[in-house]
């Protein structure tokens, strides 16, 4: 790769930029002041520091420098660390769509399979917020792509259904279960309901079925003051959706262990 320092003195001397723009673009790269003298620039090591993005050029610079993108942006790429996939192209397009430094760093907390530069360019350019993304990242949830996060954050999930996600084992629904639940509509209430419920063998698909079907959030936290060890996830999903009285689950369930 050509020499960073040298190809951004070529500019100003060419007239493509003014000196004052080349010393911002060099400090956001690490060097002091443009002189022709100056100790060459070692633009492989500085992308390392960036994260490993070796497609940053210094023509990428010079369009976020033109853009009014600052230094500070950049610093935030470079706390981040490498994201599988993501390019100058996509640290260019970012920047110039007004992505916050914010939301760069708050994808630090994220532990995502897949995450490309692609997701995240998608989530920075439709407003996807940090704080989206902090509560994200405390629900610790199983299987968690980069394609979950983007759908869920562009169907417009709401801060009050992370929270109440948060509020249950994190293992018990997966990345596709809980992206199934939010975009069609299952209320945060139902998810908080689930907290404390304890059924033999209950799985994410049985939370699932309920949830799409329209389980009364009341009546899961009425079961969960019931003896349940006689009830497995299935039979749950069963009498749930059988709209049983829970009055007369609660008389069943104590009949069962007085035998």
């Amino acid at each position: 790769m050509k020499d960073a320092h040298a190809q951004i003195l070529d500019m100003v001397g060419r007239g493509k930029i003014s000196v004052e723009d080349a010393e911002i673009l060099l400090d956001a790269l690490g060097v002091d002041e443009v002189k022709p003298s100056a100790k060459s620039f070692d633009f492989d090591y500085h992308t390392e520091q960036l994260g490993g993005y070796q497609t940053l050029t210094p023509e990428h610079l010079i369009t976020l420098n033109q853009e009014n993108v600052s230094p500070t942006f950049l610093r935030a790429v470079k706390e981040v660390g490498e994201i599988e996939g993501l390019t100058g192209e996509h640290i260019v397009q970012m920047g110039v769509e007004g992505v916050t430094p914010d939301f760069i760093k708050s994808l630090k907390g994220l532990h995502v399979t897949g995450l490309t530069g692609d997701h995240i360019v998608q989530m920075g350019i439709e407003g996807v917020t940090p704080a989206f993304l902090r509560k994200l990242a405390r629900c610790e949830i199983t299987e968690l792509t980069g394609d979950h996060i983007t759908q869920m954050a562009l169907e417009g999930i709401t801060p009050d259904f992370l929270d109440a996600l948060n509020r249950i084992p994190s293992q018990l629904l997966t990345g596709d279960q809980i992206t199934e639940l939010a975009i069609n509509g299952v209320s945060p209430d139902f998810i908080r309901a689930l907290q404390g419920l304890n059924v033999n063998g209950l799985t994410g698909d049985h939370i699932v079925q309920m949830g799409l079907d329209g389980v009364n959030p009341g009546f899961i936290r009425k079961v969960k003051d019931f003896d349940m060890s006689a009830i497995n996830g299935d039979q749950l999903v069963e009498i749930a959706l059988d709209g049983i009285n829970p009055d007369l689950l609660e008389e069943f369930t104590s009949l069962i262990q007085e035998k």
